[in-house]
């Protein structure tokens, strides 16, 4: 049995200047992330899946465990209407039809814990999704310890980029410095437009 931790990029911004997850490559991350399960559930059975609920990798994430019946254990950063508007409707490419509002309520509903680690709203200039990280973090390991399991993590990054507090880059090099194994789909070639 394992935990499986996420976290990967969030669908690109309208008018992001450098491409970096557009929803061109939706589909083929949801091929790749498909076929990961199959071979992780192959070798040992997840007993559930840790993540918060960004539009992009995080909600392709949650859909897949979803469709698997591996339970869910969301973490938001911060109060859920500021975390709806800031990571999940947020202003996209005109061509992006994913109903990324729907897969964030039907995790919600579907989760078997929710952890909102502040209640407090948005706030640019602070920690909040660097806390949430590592809130995550602390939470799976510590269950992965009850449950006398391995701990996992799925993530998506295209490229190296700095290290932004509370980015999946930082996150995925604090899993790697706890010497988590790490299963990193990516990097997907970009669409030429």
């Amino acid at each position: 049995m394992s935990i499986i931790l996420f976290t990967g990029h969030r669908i690109d911004w309208q008018n992001r200047p450098t491409p970096r997850f557009p929803v061109a490559l939706v589909p083929a991350v949801q091929r790749e992330l498909s076929d990961l399960l199959d071979q992780l559930s192959q070798e040992q059975a997840i007993q559930a899946a840790v993540g918060s609920l960004a539009a992009g990798f995080d909600l392709l994430v949650t859909e897949e465990c979803l469709r698997r019946n591996i339970p869910l254990h969301v973490f938001l950063p911060f109060a859920m209407a500021d975390f709806l508007q800031e990571s999940v409707n947020y202003p996209k490419a005109v061509d992006d039809d994913t109903p990324w509002e729907a897969y964030f309520v039907r995790a919600l509903v579907e989760a078997k814990h929710l952890t909102q680690v502040s209640a407090h709203q948005y706030q640019p200039d602070a920690d909040q999704f660097a806390d949430c990280n590592a809130a995550m973090l602390q939470v799976a390991q510590q269950w992965a310890q009850d449950q006398r399991t391995s701990l996992q993590a799925l993530a998506f990054i295209q490229s190296s980029q700095e290290l932004t507090p509370g980015g999946s880059f930082h996150f995925l090099t604090s899993l790697s410095a706890q010497l988590i194994p790490v299963h990193q789909l990516g990097p997907f070639s970009l669409p030429i437009v």
